[in-house]
């Protein structure tokens, strides 16, 4: 039982911080596009690109 529950809580913490990891990408992105140094297309591929790095260790 106490396995199953540090397997519940490190999940749930992994799942928080790769959100939070996405979610700094974004922001990061509509930072550049805004400021011109990056393309709308830069900014999609690097969000799936966080997006699939995320799924690596979630699944």
């Amino acid at each position: 039982m106490r396995q199953i529950n540090f397997s519940t809580y490190t999940q749930g913490a992994m799942k928080v911080a790769m959100n939070a990891g996405y979610l700094v990408a974004f922001i990061w992105g509509v930072y550049r596009l805004q400021s011109g140094q990056i393309t709308f297309g830069t900014m999609t591929a690097f969000c799936n690109w966080s997006r699939e790095f995320k799924h690596q260790f979630l699944h």
